[in-house]
């Protein structure tokens, strides 16, 4: 039965024929010597983690004396190397995502009477790899000054070399739109803009990778960066976090040409974790929610930009059976921004909202079908939408514009409503080949992303009503005196501009590559 499952998996991903289909995992391997530095073959090596489903895994030394784990969650690592006839070696090791960590142990034999040496390390430049690339671990996301406000991996990115802005920043002179932006694999690009399409709780982030050159082939649609992060899974200890902020204008003092008062503000946020064992070494879970309230009202405005937006992670980690292991996982983060065209310029009836956010499902497949033999297969879907428009009666008022004192009133002139939505499939194949003219990682992949674009938008009430004092043959005399003291821009009638404009892109690739 399980054969059929992931053969139905893999079958479904081939024939659908995803850009930026990122790894999860990151991988150990690592060489045992003895004392004199001659490779020992058949030693027994063990590793466990915290963050390892499935519990400990073994892998035996080769002729070598080296030895890999591959498809591993990303984490701290304690790894045990035994021999009979030697003295046992420990040490840990850091595993990061995208990326490969290795460990070197030098053994004694028992009766050796000298200094035992165990060298676990992280390479400063990983070998296995050729990009450019920065990794963000938990211990650097929770020391991190970001901020209050700044609890997101784009703040945490704009502290990379290279990297000019923060929100959509620009990767070493590229535009803002030329980045990929992946969670938990899967591209949360938006669609329509090129810039990130998604946001969550800071606290259910393990680790960010982002390489900003030398993407290997199984990258794509990016000139820029690849942001590449995975949420937490959870593990065989209940765990979670508590992180509650506020701020307002009172937490600043007034100067001399400073009144706190004047522009007022208020930041909330109040987030949560909780993730364990539903079945210890086979079933993990992790849930994570936050919600944001902020306001803001500039000096002269009459009333406040208010963001009121939820984030929320659910997942489930499977381990099947061994060396095989799935996982599932839902996100989304809606959100209202009433207010969100505050100004002195604009009055109250013309206050505009904006509804924006979005939902994502995902199911990824990791399984290790021999010690040489890797295969990852993964479907994605992701819902996103901005909406926007008047608060007051959007579609039978139009908006009211005066050119002379560039104040906005009567209500606002538009009003639009898109979804802007990505289905992906993809799967890979990753073979290890050794003492072949060096050693190589190959991989080949078959990928498919569907881009979809549902837009409406049109003027409210058909028009957008301007106030002016001078003549412009391009517009309508409401007043019939000869001049454009009240003129309109005349639109198509709301009913025909309510009818969608849709467009889709979709995107077939096939790499093969040779690391």
């Amino acid at each position: 039965m399980f054969r059929r499952v992931v053969m139905t998996f893999c079958v479904v991903a081939l024939l659908a024929s995803a850009v930026g289909f990122a790894a999860t995992t990151g991988r150990l391997v690592g060489t045992v010597k003895d004392n004199e530095g001659l490779a020992l073959p058949g030693v027994t090596v063990q590793i466990t983690s915290d963050k390892l489903i499935g519990g400990p895994k073994v892998a035996i030394t080769g002729a070598n004396g080296d030895f890999a784990f591959n498809l591993l969650p990303v984490g701290l690592y304690t790894v045990t190397a035994n021999m009979p006839g030697f003295k046992p070696a420990t040490g840990q090791v850091r595993v990061n995502l995208d990326g490969t960590a290795s460990v070197e142990f030098s053994m004694t034999p028992e009766q050796f009477v000298g200094e035992v040496v165990v060298e676990s390390t992280v390479p400063v430049v990983d070998t296995q790899q050729v990009n450019s690339q920065q990794v963000f671990d938990q211990d650097y996301l929770q020391n991190a000054a970001v901020g209050a406000s700044g609890r997101d991996y784009l703040s945490v990115l704009s502290q990379a070399a290279g990297v000019a802005g923060s929100g959509n920043a620009s990767v070493y002179g590229s535009s803002t739109s030329d980045n990929s932006y992946l969670i938990d694999g899967m591209n949360t690009t938006d669609p329509v803009t090129g810039t990130f399409g998604t946001n969550f709780n800071y606290d259910a982030i393990q680790e960010v990778s982002f390489q900003t050159g030398g993407f290997e082939a199984e990258f794509g649609q990016a000139t820029g960066g690849i942001i590449n992060l995975v949420t937490k899974s959870g593990g065989n200890d209940f765990s979670g976090s508590l992180d509650i902020r506020y701020r307002d204008q009172d937490f600043s003092e007034n100067g001399k040409h400073f009144n706190k008062d004047e522009q007022k503000s208020s930041f909330e946020d109040y987030s949560v974790t909780f993730g364990g064992p539903i079945l210890r070494d086979k079933l993990w879970f992790f849930v994570s929610g936050e919600d944001v309230d902020t306001k803001y009202q500039p000096e002269g405005a009459l009333f406040d930009r208010n963001y009121k937006g939820q984030n929320y992670i659910g997942k489930l980690t499977w381990q099947m059976v061994e060396n095989h292991r799935a996982v599932f996982k839902v996100s989304g983060d809606p959100a209202e921004i009433p207010g969100a065209n505050v100004s002195r310029f604009v009055m109250p009836a013309a206050s505009y909202q904006q509804d924006q956010g979005g939902t994502n499902w995902s199911v990824e497949l990791n399984s290790v079908l021999t010690d040489s033999l890797l295969l990852n297969a993964r479907v994605a879907i992701n819902r996103g939408y901005i909406n926007g428009g008047g608060e007051n009666n959007p579609d039978t008022i139009s908006g009211h514009y005066n050119e002379d004192t560039f104040i906005q009133d009567n209500n606002y002139s538009s009003t639009f409503k898109n979804d802007r939505d990505r289905d992906e499939y993809g799967v890979s194949l990753t073979y290890f080949l050794d003492d072949f003219a060096g050693s190589h990682e190959f991989k080949v992949g078959l990928e498919y992303n569907k881009l979809m674009f549902n837009d409406i938008s049109y003027y409210n009430g058909g028009a957008f009503i301007y106030d002016h004092g001078g003549e412009n043959e391009d517009f309508t005399d409401l007043n019939g005196d000869g001049f454009n003291n009240h003129y309109m821009v005349v639109k198509e009638p709301v009913e025909t501009a309510k009818d969608p404009v849709y467009s889709e892109g979709k995107i077939r690739t096939f790499y093969l590559q040779d690391s």
